[in-house]
């Protein structure tokens, strides 16, 4: 840690104290460059052929309120949404000049379609930031890989959700024949560089949403993790969001016990090849609805002073289960919106949940994605409290969120 993230730490914890604003800049920031996707996984909230609605932040709110639901109209537009380079770049000097050192790229739809996704990238890892990104891997190319390298980035994760070409083609529906063999070599030519090299960067991670179309492949996806020389693997349990076609993809009964049963025998494999992997805290939540309403009984929502998601057309949103934003940065400055009022009200409200026990308007707290950043700061902030019985309880039964 250098610095300035260390001056940067302390404004967040300065303002965390304070409970109703900010003394700096977010600590971590997503952009979503893209809404577009080349392909039509099968568990995505957004083009799942069994999705019944792309889910989408007006969608959620609509359904969280009871509101009317956003029209094919709205639907169509979101889906061509990029972000744009110049603002993009603008947004990030801005960012760092505020105190942000992490970055994480993501998307509704697949990160490499936005054709400035290299350019962006480079201008964070430029600015001395850390930054990872999500991809499925299939628009990347040996001269994109290259360039990965030379700018040092730091991790990709790659959402794979098969270790062959027959489950590939199975949760995947509608790619090519080739698609999976072309991902494999795309990670092969990595790992070939990196040995060349003799470098660590970038990390590769391959991610395994397990649904019960998959669910018999778990042995196969490791050895494919070792086959392309993987850092670590995740497992995590499927999330439907509340959408009625997603949740016929949970596995049954039946089939989870049968992955009990395999993971185990994953766990072993994966840990004799030195590969790492997030398995213990699988086996705690597979199966469990994520629910953190008891967690924020005991502990606040810190988010508000940590990081903040910026969609491809300006929207600002506090966290990814927040669905009523402060602002657009294409209509005022981030820093404009990160210090206004409504966003501090949002860092009040938030920070007096589990006294209050009263959630911010349109935030989805009770299946909450950042439970794991809020744990960490109470920790930090009261070690005698945050490591209670309670306390530890409560959060070995949710997933651990990297």
């Amino acid at each position: 840690m250098n610095l300035n993230h260390l001056l940067s730490y302390t404004k967040a914890v300065t303002g965390i104290v304070h409970g109703g604003r900010a003394f700096g800049g977010p600590l971590m920031v997503s952009l979503s460059l893209t809404n577009r996707c080349n392909m039509r996984c099968i568990h995505c909230y957004f083009y799942s052929p069994h999705a019944e609605h792309p889910n989408y932040n007006l969608l959620r709110l609509a359904r969280q309120t009871d509101c009317e639901l956003p029209d094919d109209k709205y639907i169509a537009a979101q889906q061509k949404l990029d972000m744009d380079l110049k603002r993009a770049e603008t947004l990030i000097d801005e960012l760092v000049n505020m105190g942000t050192f992490h970055f994480r790229l993501v998307g509704k739809g697949e990160v490499f379609f936005n054709k400035n996704a290299i350019n962006i990238m480079a201008r964070i890892k430029h600015a001395g930031c850390r930054c990872h990104t999500y991809t499925n891997g299939i628009l990347l190319n040996t001269d994109m890989i290259d360039e990965l390298i030379k700018m040092k980035f730091d991790e990709i994760r790659f959402s794979v959700m098969a270790g062959t070409d027959e489950m590939y083609l199975r949760t995947h529906p509608g790619v090519r024949d080739n698609t999976f063999y072309n991902l494999k070599q795309n990670l092969l030519y990595l790992a070939q560089k990196k040995s060349e090299l003799r470098i660590n960067y970038p990390e590769v991670s391959l991610v395994y949403i397990v649904i019960g179309e998959n669910y018999n492949g778990l042995f196969e996806f490791a050895e494919f993790a070792e086959l392309v020389k993987a850092n670590r693997v995740f497992f995590n349990p499927f999330d439907d969001v509340g959408d009625p076609g997603l949740m016929k993809l949970a596995p049954t009964k039946e089939q989870s016990d049968d992955i009990k049963k395999e993971i185990v025998r994953v766990k072993d494999y994966l840990e004799a090849r030195k590969i790492k992997h997030n398995i213990i805290n699988f086996l705690n939540v597979f199966r469990e609805q994520l629910n953190t309403t008891e967690l924020y009984k005991l502990i606040p929502c810190y988010y508000g002073w940590l990081a903040a998601l910026i969609d491809p057309d300006g929207v600002v949103n506090p966290c990814c289960r927040c669905y009523r934003s402060p602002g657009n940065i294409y209509e005022k400055s981030f820093k404009d919106i990160w210090y206004s009022p409504s966003y501090n009200q949002f860092r009040k409200i938030s920070s007096m949940i589990n006294v209050t026990h009263k959630f911010p308007e349109a935030c989805d707290c009770n299946s909450c994605a950042n439970h794991t950043a809020n744990l960490r700061v109470y920790k930090l902030l009261n070690p005698f409290k945050g490591n209670s019985r309670q306390i530890k309880l409560l959060s070995s039964n949710l997933p651990h969120v990297d």
